[in-house]
């Protein structure tokens, strides 16, 4: 009880800390923008709108929907009318928590430079400050004096403080004042994105520590992709009033999303912005999750946005739904174009018509084979012709006192092998028919042999673009991948084979916790409207990465310090005392309405270890004979010494998400223990199973947890639901219980039973 108490006065300082903190750091003007971007945003208001209480007046359009500008307004001049519940804020979503943080920040910098427009110093706006001071020390010397620096500092038509301009309509700006190459186009437009990033960046991590939130990783950033161009579709947000009109409480910031330049061509330098934008990253190890969040700014129903996640042999796509407008697994897409729709167009185009225009029947490579062969066929020819002709210049033949006909019969059937020689007519016509038939055939063969060239320079061309059209297509499906990993979805929580989450409601994507920090990329896919994507969609993402303590957000947590005798695992005291009825309440009430599912996470962690304020199983599994100390009474001091003491805990964490969500783990000291069972052979059981005696140990007081957790669950069911709702939740709990196992290391060891 000492213990709990001790948690509640310290639970108690930290929140009042943090109210002060809150009211210090947030003006009255940023929580009223707080309040209005939550509610306006279906996302942040599922996961963090009970934490926000209106209390003043309520105005509405003429449509019967709550005006959100004016209770902006409202609260700027009247902040007691929020109240703003610190404790629900810091139980949120870290990706949420980002999200919001991002937005504020984002629409502090916009009013900021709106302020500076209406000639307010920079001393006083330090975001614009902030922004101005890193552009001015990362853009080449030139462009700090003179007509340009002025031009950049101009209130008004400064190409840098254009939020609602897209990428080609700042270029141009630039190129009216007089910046017309690329090379310096691209190191200004790299300054600006490199500023902006990094002041949004700032700004929002304070925030999410003033609201709360906690990450050892922490990173935040604005990506862009795309053409450059202002689409209708883009930044298509659920922020436009009864008219169409933009909500002037949300701005758009077009311009200040960073793209990727990139200078192409080889003879005439052009500026482009990139298509596709690939960043690395690594999992933050520490048997931590990772989190990343997508908040997608904008959408274009008629182009599927599409993002891609690949770690290991694995990709996770994300693609844009129509219906929800946020990302989601499923591909699912009714009308308009998608990435996959381009790549199978492409795959159309180079395999099935450029491929069988090559190789296919009647294709060119079969008129090319037929033509060599004609070729080789009329050469032939040629050559037995001009054999032939040969011969008969070698024959003789008379020119006089000629033999008559009758004559060569009669001498011809005398003699058999008489050869007699043919008329001076007789050869001249022979030779003349040879000699023209020569002429025929190399006529004949040089009309087959540029017929052949033609058939060759045009298959050329055909494989040219082929080969183009085949090196982008391969391409494209690298970008998607070709091993998807699989998953199973549930309530819009989508659960792939390694373990990796996705949830629509949050979108949320999570690698579970590793000891390893691993590779890997996401990439941000602009659909490209040609197949070269000379012309592509406007995608602005706003992505975050933060690094989680599996169950942070846990709805009930109960640690357990140093509670068990040594060697022992035996614990009989209660787990949910008075203060804990309403979960209670809250596991039945949400049972009833919608039966769910157990799902335990039981591990033994063995010799326990601290990582970043986290209580891990320590790799290494280093053990010690005893304590330090010459004597017994030194040896005793040391074991209840924070470095001993804090390692032997144990912690039960409890999640309704869908279903019940149960962890329990237990870790040790280092020191060897001498645990012994009057019911197994525990020496033979370690033995058999290849772990050690704390981590036998430790997994035994995780189970001790485990039954005593389902003890209590099973006699409070009766008192909040009917006795065939009770016997379904016992049922469905007894049978979650039997099918657990408890992870030791990278083994699951099943215990023997035991009495209680």
């Amino acid at each position: 009880m000492a213990f709990r108490f001790a948690i509640f006065v310290l639970v108690q300082f930290i929140t009042f800390s943090f109210v002060a903190q809150l009211n210090q750091d947030i003006t009255p003007d940023i929580r009223a923008y707080l309040f209005h971007v939550v509610r306006k945003s279906p996302i942040l208001e599922r996961n963090i709108g009970k934490a926000f209480e209106y209390k003043g007046p309520l105005v509405y359009l003429p449509d019967k929907t709550i005006n959100y500008d004016s209770i902006e307004k409202i609260l700027i001049n009247n902040p007691q009318y929020l109240v703003i519940r610190t404790d629900e804020m810091a139980k949120c979503p870290k990706g949420v928590l980002v999200e919001v943080s991002n937005k504020t920040a984002i629409q502090e910098m916009c009013r900021q430079i709106q302020r500076y427009s209406k000639g307010e110093e920079t001393s006083a706006l330090p975001l614009l400050d902030q922004y101005f001071s890193i552009v001015f020390n990362t853009v080449p010397n030139e462009f700090l004096r003179g007509k340009y620096y002025e031009a950049f500092l101009d209130p008004v038509e400064s190409p840098l403080l254009h939020t609602n301009f897209s990428l080609n309509d700042r270029i141009f700006e630039m190129q009216r004042l007089g910046i017309t190459k690329p090379q310096d186009l691209k190191a200004i437009l790299d300054a600006q994105h490199k500023a902006i990033n990094q002041t949004i960046y700032d700004r929002t991590l304070k925030l999410f520590h003033v609201l709360g939130g906690e990450s050892k990783h922490f990173e935040s950033m604005l990506i862009a992709a795309g053409d450059g161009s202002y689409t209708g579709g883009m930044m298509e947000e659920r922020d436009k009033d009864e008219n169409g009109e933009w909500n002037k409480g949300l701005p758009k910031a077009i311009g200040l999303f960073p793209y990727t330049m990139e200078i192409v061509g080889t003879k005439k330098n052009e500026l482009k912005s990139k298509r596709i934008i690939v960043s690395d990253f690594k999992t933050v190890g520490n048997d931590k999750q990772t989190q990343l969040h997508f908040d997608i700014w904008g959408y274009n129903s008629s182009n599927q946005t599409t993002v891609i996640i690949e770690k290991g042999p694995y990709q996770y796509p994300l693609f844009g739904s129509q219906t929800t407008r946020f990302l989601t697994p499923d591909s699912t897409f009714s009308k308009g174009n998608t990435f996959m729709k381009v790549l199978n167009d492409l795959n159309d185009i180079t395999y099935k018509n450029l491929r069988m225009q090559i190789e296919g029947k009647g294709g060119y490579n079969d008129r090319i084979n037929a033509a060599y062969k004609q070729l080789g066929e009329i050469e032939t020819i040629i050559n037995q012709k001009e054999g032939d002709l040969g011969e008969l210049y070698k024959q003789d033949y008379k020119t006089k006192n000629k033999t008559n006909r009758e004559m060569r019969k009669r001498k011809k059937a005398q003699d058999q092998t008489l050869v007699l020689k043919t008329t001076t007519k007789a050869q001249k016509k022979a030779k003349n028919k040879h000699q023209w038939d020569l002429v025929d055939l190399y006529g004949l063969f040089d009309d087959t042999n540029v017929e052949l060239q033609d058939l060759i320079d045009e298959r050329s061309l055909v494989a040219e673009d082929y080969t183009h059209r085949d090196k982008i297509y391969h391409y494209y499906e690298s970008l998607l991948g070709k091993n998807w990993c699989p998953f199973t979805e549930k309530d819009g929580l989508y659960t792939f084979i390694d373990g990796a989450t996705f949830d629509i409601y949050t979108q949320d994507f999570t690698f579970p916790p590793s000891s390893t920090e691993d590779f890997f990329q996401v990439k941000l896919l602009s659909i490209p409207e040609d197949f070269e994507g000379k012309s592509a969609d406007e995608i602005m993402l706003h992505l975050s990465y933060v690094d989680a303590v599996p169950f942070y957000d846990a709805d009930f947590e109960l640690t357990f310090q140093d509670v068990f005798k040594s060697d022992d695992f035996q614990y009989k005291n209660e787990l949910f005392v008075t203060k804990d009825t309403s979960f209670l309440k809250q596991i039945f009430a949400e049972f009833k309405k919608t039966p769910y599912a157990f799902e335990l996470n039981l591990a033994g962690f063995g010799v326990g270890k601290w990582v970043d304020s986290v209580l891990i199983r320590d790799p290494e599994q280093s053990e010690q004979s005893s304590y330090p100390g010459e004597n017994q009474e030194a040896r005793q001091k040391a074991r209840e010494s924070a470095e001993y003491k804090s390692l032997r805990q144990s912690a039960l964490y409890i999640k309704m998400n869908r279903s019940m969500q149960i962890q329990i783990n237990s870790a040790t000291d280092p020191v060897k223990s001498n645990l012994v069972s009057e019911e197994f052979e525990t020496e033979a059981f370690t033995t058999e199973n290849g772990i050690t005696k704390n981590e036998l140990l430790s997994a035994l007081r995780t189970r001790t947890i485990l039954l005593q957790l389902k003890k209590e669950l099973t006699k409070a069911a009766p008192k909040y639901l009917n006795t065939t709702e009770a016997k379904k939740f016992i049922d469905t709990l007894d049978l979650a219980f039997q099918k657990a196992k408890i992870k030791v290391g990278d083994k699951e060891v099943k215990l023997p039973k035991q009495k209680y």
